[in-house]
């Protein structure tokens, strides 16, 4: 599945614990490194099916074994209707991403439509736990159907509500407000903001002139996305690379590049934590809007515009939360075979997982083992 372009493998817990049978798991830091290796040898987008990240959608009434201890650590997870467990493509995990949240609210539903019982979301209003806090989803499916099909190429509309940013816990060193940033050639104004993970707000100026990019990755989100790491700016990369390497950041960090475009719009390019350029980065969006407002850039409702498309972003001064709204696709579905040479513990005889899965450019069902 995708949000604008930013693409997710999804698997049921039922099925992952299929997958890890073979796998003898008696503690959560086994699963964990399975997981891990799991998502590097399924995102591989040569090798495996290719994404950004592995999701784990976990039905907390008849939670799996195998992801049991993981999610009771979750905050508030009682009071939630599904859990998961998010992989970045480089086996890393991820606390927060807000195009994998819309995705796996659509595909939770989808679960509940072709399975029946009451293991999944029976309405399009439920909440979500992560392990930072729970976040709550709002459905809007296409032509307001009561129930989804995965049928089709439909997209379904999804507004997730986050926590409100914090611009103190993003940093090791405090807060840090349109502060200095030195970097090998460069010196850069940002700001820090902590959307659950980190994320770097880097402002158009001067010496960084982000206008003469703004035509660069022209119609990527109209299928056209097969050279988008050809078109982002390397320049870009490059220095989001030596930000997230900079001591501020010793876990490192998501960084934005933003040029606003009047007051209630802005073109952002993101660099990913664990998987790079990335065609849309939901929580990066919050973060932007929310930087924007405080440095006094941007207004509270705001188009966030990325390569892959749009976002409706608005921070409620009420309540300090931030609501997103965009959309959330079904690419393909299929299979994927795992041969036991795919992991270094020699203890996977061999194993299948059934996913959901975003692709690039053209559609894959049966992949060999």
């Amino acid at each position: 599945m995708h949000g604008l372009g930013n693409d997710f493998v999804m698997v049921e817990d039922s099925d992952l614990a299929s997958a890890f049978a073979a796998l003898e798991l008696d503690q959560v830091n086994g699963a964990a490194a399975a997981l891990s290796q799991m998502a590097r040898l399924i995102c591989d987008r040569r090798f495996g099916i290719g994404a950004d990240g592995l999701i784990v959608a976990v039905s907390i009434k008849a939670p799996q074994a195998v992801v049991a201890d993981i999610i009771a650590a979750y905050p508030g997870y009682e009071s939630c209707d599904i859990a998961w467990i998010y992989i970045n493509s480089d086996g890393s995990s991820a606390e927060m991403c807000g195009n994998g949240l819309r995705c796996l609210a659509y595909f939770a539903r989808l679960c509940a439509a072709e399975e029946g019982g009451k293991a999944w979301p029976q309405e399009n209003n439920f909440k979500i736990a992560t392990s930072v806090y729970a976040v709550e989803v709002n459905i809007e499916l296409p032509g307001n159907a009561a129930a989804p099909t995965s049928g089709g190429n439909a997209i379904a509309l999804v507004r997730t509500t986050l926590a409100g940013p914090d611009f103190d816990g993003a940093t090791g060193v405090g807060k840090f407000v349109n502060g200095q940033i030195e970097l090998a050639d460069i010196t850069l104004s940002a700001t820090a903001v902590n959307m659950g993970n980190p994320h770097c707000i880097v402002f158009d100026s001067p010496s960084l002139n982000l206008q003469q990019y703004q035509d660069c990755m022209q119609d990527i989100c109209n299928g056209d996305s097969s050279n988008f790491l050809e078109k982002f700016p390397s320049a870009l990369i490059d220095l989001a690379h030596q930000i997230q390497s900079h001591t501020l950041f010793p876990e490192g960090v998501n960084v934005e590049f933003v040029l606003p475009q009047g007051r209630d719009r802005a073109l952002v390019y993101v660099v990913e934590r664990g998987c790079g350029p990335t065609l849309a980065c939901a929580s990066g969006a919050g973060a932007v809007v929310a930087a924007g407002v405080i440095e006094e850039r941007l207004n509270r409702q705001c188009c966030v515009i990325l390569p892959g498309g749009e976002l409706e972003v608005a921070w409620s001064s009420l309540d300090n939360r931030i609501e997103l709204n965009g959309p959330a696709q079904l690419a393909f579905a299929g299979t994927f075979s795992v041969s036991r040479n795919s992991f270094v513990s020699s203890a996977l005889k061999g194993a299948s997982v059934t996913a959901l899965a975003a692709g690039s450019s053209s559609v894959k069902e049966e992949l060999p083992a």
